[in-house]
Order: C-alpha cells, then structure tokens, then sequence
C-alpha cells in the first residue's frame, strides 16, 4: 500500500542536529511505511555542523510532496525546535521521531493508526523499542551509558495493556519512536509551558497528551532506538536531568487535571530526591538538603494518600 492522496491524516515530526550518521536511515524508515492514508513529514533541523543539512535537503527534492524542512540559524534546543514542528502538523494524528532513532516495521503506522480511528476514547499508542548501544570511547574502551545493560525499554519499564498518567508520571519511560497520539491533545500553550526545559521534553509532552486518558501499549518492538555517545543524555550529567524533573514535577502539581494526582507527583518526587541523594552520597552539606526534601515529599505523600482514603469514607 502506498499513501493515499487527500488530506493529511498524519504527521511525523522529526528533530535532528549533527545526526548525519542516522538521519538517512530515519527517513527511510519512515518511507517505508505501508498505509492506506495521507502523512506528512516535518524535518527541525536545529542548526546543524555536519552533512545532516544536505542529507534532508536530498530527501525532500526528492519527496517534495511529503517532507518539509524547519531550519534553525541557530541552536534552539529540542522544546523549540518541537514546537515549531508541531506549527506544521496539519494531520489529525501526531508521531515523534529523533533523527537518530527508527522504525524497524513498515507496518507499525497504519496498525497505531488504525487503532486509534477505532478507539476514539485513546489519547494514544505505543510500543516496545529495541535499544541498540554503541558505547565504545575513541580509545576503544566501554564507558558506562545508562542503557548499555538493557535491550529493551520494556526491561526497566513496566508496561500494561493499558497505561495510565500516574504510570508516566512515575517515569515509567515511553519511547519517543512508538508513540502516535491525537494532535489535537497538544497545543502551543503547552509548549510555551515548557519552553525553558530541554530535558526530558519527550516525557512532558506525553504527559499532558494523556491527561484525562490513557495509551494502549502493544507488546511489539517496532522502533530501534540508537544510545550513542552523542545523544543529549550522554552530554548531559544525571544531576541535572534529576533537577530537570524535579522543577517540572513540582509544576505540574498547578495544572488542572494533576492537581488531583499530586499523590502520584509527591511519590515521583520523592523517587527522584532519593536518586540524587544517591548521586551525592559523601557530600555532607548537600545530603542534609536533600534529606529534608526527601522527607518533606514523602510526608505529603501519605498525607495525600490519607486525604484519599478519608474522602472515600464519607
């Protein structure tokens, strides 16, 4: 099956910088996807040194129909640079891809898509993805990347059929390849909500996706994620991924629909209190700090829980 002509019925966002070693891959693997609808293809080239530039530019003369190109003069970082693709989006359903992951089953769209035209009442759906570790240093040794243990996500992820908020929330992680959600579940407030976050930016944005629903999860690997040395988690220390959601977390507890899962929110919080208490075990003047912020969330947490149980007795 090729695509149908007509209205775009999906949009595949695509955001890269240097990833000229992957990016061609990507796009084919978007290519090769066998549908029965109308997609488009938009490219955020946040301002990239390498040939990925001439890559996308080859790809879209050739495919002038399907990929348009967002190019940045200069670095805006991946909230930006996702919220000027999704400017773009004109379908009725959205997917993400970096441009250093892809798709490794050319039927994986119309089976989301399809899906989701069937069950209305779905935020969205996503699969399983299988992790491919290329941490050798340039001296030939093996550095210690997060993901180098694990071939799948599902190993350090607990999926259900159905996956709720609080599942997220307590960053049960959802690959950015597998998910294809409603679009217009996202909207440029929301990202101008998270605009100063360049971390973690993927799990923010499906976490306002799913308020008020939830995903289906199909126990399928259909997208390869690439951990490579290169990618922002590698350049990025864990503290301040840690601090990242921390910040986030602590703002979610005002949105209008997680006010009522602070519960959850406290609990993620204190879980991720707890591993920067691990990261800076020895450092007396820090630890005392995050001790009393541990056990601040976690005393709100069973406060919550009890408000909860007190509010079902009446």
């Amino acid at each position: 099956m090729n695509a149908a002509s007509g209205p775009v019925k999906l949009s595949v966002v695509v955001i890269t910088h240097n990833h000229e070693a992957f990016i061609a891959k990507t796009l084919d693997s978007i290519l090769m996807q066998q549908v029965d609808f109308n997609y488009e293809i938009i490219i955020g080239d946040d301002a990239s040194t390498d040939k990925t530039p001439d890559i996308i530019k080859r790809y879209a003369g050739q495919y002038p129909q399907r990929i348009k190109i967002i190019t940045a003069s200069h670095s805006q970082g991946p909230c930006r640079m996702a919220a000027l693709g999704f400017d773009m989006c004109s379908g009725t359903y959205l997917a993400w891809l970096d441009g250093d992951d892809y798709w490794s089953y050319n039927m994986k769209l119309k089976i989301q898509v399809d899906f989701l035209d069937n069950n209305p009442l779905y935020a969205g759906c996503f699969h399983d993805a299988i992790i491919v570790s290329d941490n050798k240093t340039s001296e030939g040794k093996y550095d210690t990347s997060y993901y180098t243990q694990w071939k799948f996500f599902s190993q350090f992820n607990r999926y259900t059929p159905d996956f709720y908020p609080w599942q997220l929330l307590a960053r049960e992680l959802i690959p950015t390849a597998a998910l294809v959600c409603h679009k217009d579940l996202l909207n440029r407030e929301i990202f101008e909500t998270i605009k100063e976050f360049n971390l973690s930016v993927n799990w923010m944005l499906q976490l306002y996706v799913i308020r008020n629903s939830r995903f289906r999860y199909f126990n399928e690997t259909w997208s390869i994620y690439n951990d490579h040395r290169e990618g922002i988690s590698k350049k990025t220390s864990r503290i301040d991924f840690k601090k990242n959601n921390i910040t986030f977390l602590k703002m979610l507890r005002y949105d209008p629909y997680y006010a009522y899962l602070r519960k959850d929110i406290y609990k993620a919080l204190t879980k991720e209190y707890y591993q920067l208490l691990d990261i800076y075990k020895g450092q007396k003047s820090k630890i005392i700090k995050l001790t009393l912020a541990y056990f601040r969330y976690e005393l709100l947490k069973i406060f919550s829980e009890l408000f909860y149980f007190f509010r079902k007795a009446e």
